[in-house]
């Protein structure tokens, strides 16, 4: 084991017990003090040992420490952390610091040795404010020290409710994190690559009271030709531990390796194609009451940039997905009305609010179809304005897929024709560093002092992003909502002939060379009128 500090050097530091430490720790299940550290176990003991026993990989994977935080309240200015590295599943990912759930460090262990003797400086010092360490996920990883300002405080973070993630590599990968960040839970993340539908692995419950279970495997079932019917042994023998959790049952999601939700799926090795499969697992799923089961278009958009390998999501494909998840749960742990932004002008104008609201943050993002987290955006708080350009691509109207049914859909209802199902996502859009402007001394926004002021650039670009994270999920939910109703108003209903329903909007005086006695207009005029598909 190579034991590894993480930003050593010390002003007047006082070091915290490890079995405090032990404490501060979400997201296991038990902890121990041995010779080497502090080691963190996500699973109970009969359920590693099991693991552990049917074969030695899922035994190194059950040890990592996927989705394990230590999560505190101090108003420390400084933190040290030693820890080591267990041999894992593969070379270790990085360790990272967030402050209020805005990133401040991420530190990988081949950073940390070639830069020890340093602290972390957190901002804000001064101000108790909730600081989260979260450990590697690809290996076993072990706190040896923990230390913060000698004159400060520690608190172990208020609870929240738990998220568990039941699931394969995929789930390990930190999808569910992403999404218990957003809902305001903890995640205990029991995800263990490789593994199935396997009712003799839930030995034990992971967690005594979840408030919420993900379940997420399928995806190695159907590569070894598992039975789906191993699905109905693995939810009795979990309904057995939590029989009134509500419980949401993931499809796989698509895979590009093997082609399996190509035009021509490739089944696995007793004919069962990647979709039927997904399609019996939901047969099987509805028969349990206080069960959902999420399609798998509604969780990844099928594109294949977002596979690192054809199976697992690459680290966009994770945040996308944890949004995505984050906001198809929200109204199952949360039916009530979401808390809007802003202020209340009223309240203000009469006087009953006189609090100062000049310095709160301000945040703006526009372009069109899909929402482009750094393209015309800002953030704006006091003087300080931080600002994106508009990447081109991203801002131009496709005229083509344009036609008047949108328009006249939009102050009239119900809608003409079904919705255009194309949006453009932009994978892989390149956009501009953003620039910094202090609006008292130059409101023309004329200087850019990015440059000069870089932790002003990385405060404002933390909470933007924290912000575009938080409405881009409720984006994406209304928009699957929309397309949703949209598919169930149209099952009943015959789709018009665009040629009829437009035959007042054909501007043939303006195009020469067509004829309106014999040309199709829908092959005469740019525009997207095949809706086909839609049904």
């Amino acid at each position: 084991m190579a034991a590894t500090q993480i930003e050593l050097d010390e002003p007047d530091l006082r070091q915290v017990p490890l079995d405090r430490v032990a404490e501060l720790a979400r997201g296991v299940h038990h902890t121990r003090i041995n010779p080497d550290g502090l080691t963190f176990s996500r699973l109970p003991d009969s359920m590693a040992t099991y693991l552990d026993k049917r074969n030695e990989v899922w035994g190194v994977r059950a040890r990592c420490t996927a989705g394990v935080c230590l999560a505190f309240v101090s108003d420390t200015r400084y933190l040290r952390l030693e820890l080591a590295f267990e041999p894992g599943i593969r070379e270790a990912d990085a360790v990272t610091v967030s402050v209020d759930g805005a990133l401040v460090r991420r530190i990988s262990p081949s950073e940390s040795r070639a830069r020890p003797g340093k602290v972390i400086e957190l901002p804000r010092a001064g101000e108790k404010r909730l600081i989260e360490v979260f450990l590697a996920s690809t290996c076993p990883t072990l706190v040896q020290g923990l230390a913060i300002d000698a004159e400060t405080k520690i608190d172990a973070a208020p609870t929240r409710p738990v998220l568990l993630a039941l699931g394969d590599s995929i789930t390990q990968g930190g999808y569910p994190d992403v999404a218990a960040r957003l809902l305001g839970m903890t995640v205990h993340n029991a995800g263990i690559g490789g593994h199935f539908f396997d009712p003799g692995s839930l030995t034990e419950p992971v967690v005594d009271s979840p408030a919420l279970i993900t379940v997420a495997f399928g995806t190695n079932d159907w590569a070894g030709g598992r039975d789906p019917e191993n699905a109905r042994a693995y939810l009795d023998r979990l309904r057995a531990f939590w029989p009134d959790t509500p419980v949401v049952v993931l499809q796989p999601i698509f895979r590009s390796k093997p082609p399996a939700d190509a035009d021509s799926p490739t089944p696995n090795k007793y004919g069962l194609t990647l979709g039927a499969y997904r399609e019996q697992l939901t047969e099987i799923a509805d028969q349990y009451d206080n069960t959902t089961v999420l399609a798998t278009k509604l969780l990844l958009p099928g594109d294949p940039g977002l596979l690192a390998d054809g199976i697992h999501p690459t680290a966009r494909g994770c945040m996308i997905m944890g949004q995505n998840l984050a906001a198809l749960l929200r109204p199952i742990i949360d039916p009530g009305p979401k808390p809007l932004d802003g202020i209340d002008i009223l309240r203000r104008l009469s006087g009953e609010d006189t609090s100062d609201a000049s310095n709160r943050m301000l945040s703006f993002q526009k372009n069109r179809y899909t929402p482009v987290a750094h393209s015309d955006a800002a953030i704006r708080q006091g003087r300080w304005k931080l600002y994106w350009p508009g990447e081109v691509t991203t801002m131009t109207k496709d005229i083509g897929r344009n036609n008047p049914s949108y328009e006249r859909g939009m102050v009239s209802l119900p809608w003409e024709m079904p919705i255009d199902a194309y949006l453009p996502d932009y994978h892989g859009i390149k956009t501009e560093p953003p620039e910094l402007y202090d609006l008292v001394n130059d409101p023309s926004e004329l200087h850019d002092l990015a440059a000069t002021h870089p932790e002003r650039v990385r405060q404002l670009a933390s909470a933007y992003d924290q912000w575009f994270t938080d409405v881009f999920a409720d984006w994406r939910l209304a928009n699957l909502e929309v397309r949703q109703h949209d598919k169930q108003y149209w099952q009943s209903r015959n789709v018009p002939d665009p040629a009829v329903l437009f035959k007042d909007f054909w501007q043939w005086h303006r195009t020469p060379g067509t004829d309106p006695t014999r040309d199709d207009p829908l092959e005469a005029f740019t525009g997207y009128w095949n809706y086909e598909d839609k049904q």
